[in-house]
């Protein structure tokens, strides 16, 4: 499998993403960015994932999906990906636990040594990244200011953030444009932007929307453990990018989302339904 991805199916895409001087290359088609594409990558993933039968992301599409994110050399695309598969390990465990349900349960262990023997594979091939060597070296040093963009972010960030003294309650409005350097944080733009008022009616919208989804799949666990990795995969984007000032991003961000709502609400009447014996069998 190694030989076949590295001689025949991707020699020039890898190439350009890990052996380049600097590792630099990044591939990010169709988006501008390899921040946003693994953005993409990640909401696809969580949601064909937990809203979708698991033929539509069976072995092949999820090793090419996993394969897209990491030339995407996205280190924060990287890490909330383990965290939402984590959600989804705990997932499994639970339904167990609670249900006796073991199919999951026979996945993830399934999948646990084929990680393993991939991984063992293409050991080199990963390794020899820039970006894993930096992830690899933050992680053991406990210092993730020690990657160069990273640092860049927070200062950037630290600088930006004098902008929230001048107007602290209703924000710059139309006058962000005033600030002259990148924000890599969507919470912070929308705080400059708005202010506590409009930060404060953002945020509360969405965890309204969160809690009204998790109240209606209360009869279904795995759809409940959909919706919160769903919000903390975006989230922890977030903080990393102003994503959802991307209109495709945006756009994405809604489909998916109104798509998952409409499930849940579906499977919340059919158990209303049911109880009332409206409906006696699917």
């Amino acid at each position: 499998i190694s030989s076949l991805l590295k001689n025949i199916l991707y020699p020039n895409i890898v190439k350009l993403s890990l052996s380049s001087p600097f590792g630099i290359g990044r591939f990010c088609i169709p988006f501008a960015n390899p921040n946003f594409f693994a953005y993409f990558l990640n909401l696809s993933f969580v949601y064909f994932l937990y809203f979708t039968p698991k033929r539509h992301l069976g072995p092949i599409k999820f090793s090419f999906l996993l394969y897209l994110l990491f030339i995407s050399g996205s280190r924060s695309g990287w890490i909330v990906f383990l965290i939402t598969l984590s959600i989804w390990f705990v997932s499994g465990v639970f339904r167990f636990i609670r249900n006796g349900d073991t199919k999951q349960i026979r996945l993830i262990l399934s999948s646990i040594p084929i990680g393993f023997v991939l991984i063992y594979m293409n050991f080199d091939t990963i390794m020899h990244s820039t970006r894993v060597k930096e992830l690899v070296s933050a992680f053991t040093s406990n210092n993730f200011l020690a990657i160069a963009s990273a640092y860049d972010r927070y200062n950037m960030n630290i600088d930006q953030w004098a902008f929230f003294y001048i107007s602290p309650l209703i924000g710059l409005g139309p006058s962000k444009y005033f600030i002259s350097f990148v924000i890599d944080n969507q919470f912070m733009l929308w705080t400059l932007r708005n202010g506590i008022l409009g930060i404060t009616i953002i945020v509360s919208g969405c965890f309204f929307l969160f809690y009204n989804l998790i109240s209606k799949s209360r009869n279904n666990i795995f759809y409940r453990f959909g919706i919160f990795s769903y919000f903390v995969c975006i989230s922890l984007f977030l903080l990393t990018g102003a994503y959802l000032d991307n209109y495709r991003l945006f756009f994405i961000t809604s489909v998916y989302l109104a798509s998952i709502s409409n499930k849940v609400y579906k499977n919340h009447n059919y158990h209303n339904y049911y109880k009332t014996g409206l409906v006696k069998s699917i």
